[in-house]
């Protein structure tokens, strides 16, 4: 993995903790904030697992998207 898509990795993760923070904001206020932690963490370490460099079959779909969309 290039270090530029472990960044676009971190950027989307932020994304994704963003959206659920405003949305969990409404629901339960409370929660917010850990529930977008979690989200974000387990998505970024879903992409890099520790100890382990083979890739599962979701892994390599987000690779052959990132292939056709992204110049690096």
């Amino acid at each position: 993995m290039s270090i530029a898509r472990q960044l676009f990795d971190v950027v989307v993760a932020g994304v994704l903790a963003f959206v659920i923070l405003l949305v969990g904001s409404v629901l339960a206020p409370e929660l917010a904030q850990t529930l977008a932690i979690i989200v974000a963490c387990g998505f970024y370490f879903s992409r890099y697992p520790w100890g382990s460099q083979d890739g599962s079959a979701i892994n390599d779909r987000i690779d052959d998207l990132y292939d056709s969309y992204l110049p690096f």
